[in-house]
């Protein structure tokens, strides 16, 4: 049995997702828009972010994703379906999902593990057929929206890969993150996804490259 382990972003679309999601709800949602507006035009924004990421903490993201607080689940999620629509029709990056609609069709098990929002991971391996895990957002008794995340896959998906491997299975994964270097090396063929315009073969010449 197969087991073939996808990145989402920049690997199966050419986009962030959590950025890109956002930017797209915020054309129904205000107070998105709002949020949005007042950090991805300050420039000292990412510069911060830059700095937090060092230290261990993805402040940019986090203020991004508070603008999704006070929505309702099932706002996001009806969000989240129309903005998979939207990348499968303009954002793909048809050579991966060639790729995975083989292993589909081959009756391998074909996994999404990106540390993307949930909602999103989820709408979009639901219209390819496909198992989805992302970044879980918190909600309120009342299913609203925290604006927080409470399980990050960032930096988890070896761990989330080792729980979904099954004994003996033979491990794929496709990825373009730098960040997933454990997990493409502990698997039985990794890919390196190479977006346009990048050529950097970072993950030295123990894995496969697909260049884009």
């Amino acid at each position: 049995m197969v087991i073939a382990l996808f990145d989402l972003c920049d690997t199966l679309y050419a986009e962030n997702t959590t950025v890109g999601f956002l930017r797209f709800a915020s054309r129904e949602e205000p107070a998105i828009a709002s949020a949005l507006q007042r950090w991805l035009e300050n420039p000292l924004f990412f510069l911060l972010g830059a700095v937090a990421q060092r230290l261990g903490r993805d402040l940019a993201r986090e203020r991004l994703v508070a603008s999704l607080a006070g929505l309702p689940r099932d706002r996001i999620e009806h969000l989240a379906s129309a903005y998979a629509e939207r990348l499968e029709d303009t954002r793909s990056n048809t050579p991966l999902l060639v790729r995975l609609d083989e292993h589909r069709k081959r009756g391998d098990r074909v996994v999404i593990v990106s540390s993307s929002l949930a909602p999103v991971v989820e709408a979009v391996a639901s219209r390819l057929g496909v198992e989805g895990h992302g970044s879980t957002l918190g909600f309120t008794n009342d299913g609203r929206c925290t604006g927080k995340i409470t399980k990050d896959l960032t930096g988890a998906k070896p761990a989330i890969a080792a729980g979904l491997r099954g004994e003996g299975e033979w491990m794929i994964v496709y990825s373009d993150n730098r960040t997933d270097e454990e997990l493409l090396r502990s698997a039985d063929e990794g890919f390196v996804v190479l977006p346009a315009g990048k050529k950097t073969r970072w993950a030295g010449n123990d894995v496969n490259y697909i260049q884009l």
